[in-house]
């Protein structure tokens, strides 16, 4: 729902999103912990909507593309820790259901989320299209209807930051971050996994 946003007032192209890599993501929870970096993943993905849901007809094209970085930089750093804390809970035994169900249940999840936003735009699009317009796909990029409309992308973006803080409340119930114990033989254990698997 970004891109069409920025590409209906300035006829834009579509961004790509930064997001931190595997080692880099086990290297902050080896040294923040779990919660504290799904905490601030949390934060930067919420800062990174503001400038979306305040989008207006005259969108900063570079502001735009710094706050898709800053969000895929948080939805990275929070989804990654709590994803591998998920796994590392469940026995191997039951590794492969519980990979199945966590699919299921991401995909329902995004299919509703999407499907809120999608009608929360909907509503405020409707009635401000003008006569003989049906669709987005109508519209000119640029032109003045266009320019009319951009203000109502930024709805979707407020209950999109909305869902975003309520995940706030789980995350002060993941593991914290204790010091690197020693696994049994005296070989320190990996930095990661005692910061994952610790309370």
């Amino acid at each position: 729902m970004k891109a069409p946003a920025a590409q209906c007032a300035r006829s834009s192209t579509a961004g790509a999103s930064g997001l931190p890599t595997p080692a880099a993501t086990s290297w902050l929870v080896a040294r923040l912990g779990v919660r504290t970096l799904t905490i601030i993943g949390i934060v930067l993905a919420l800062t990174g909507t503001v400038p979306y849901a305040l989008i207006d007809d005259h969108p900063d094209q570079l502001l735009l593309g710094a706050a898709l970085v800053v969000r895929g930089l948080g939805l990275g750093a929070s989804m990654m820790p709590t994803m591998t804390v998920a796994f590392a809970s469940v026995p191997k035994e039951t590794a492969p259901s519980a990979t199945s169900a966590f699919n299921v249940f991401q995909r329902v999840a995004a299919s509703l989320g999407t499907t809120v936003l999608a009608v929360v735009l909907q509503q405020r699009l409707k009635g401000e299209l003008p006569t003989g317009v049906t669709t987005l796909a109508k519209v000119e990029p640029g032109g003045t209807v266009a320019h009319g409309l951009a203000e109502s992308f930024g709805a979707p973006f407020w209950w999109a930051m909305i869902f975003t803080a309520l995940v706030l409340l789980p995350a002060f119930f993941l593991p914290g971050h204790q010091p690197v114990a020693a696994a049994p033989g005296g070989t320190p254990a990996r930095e990661s996994e005692t910061a994952l698997l610790t309370d």
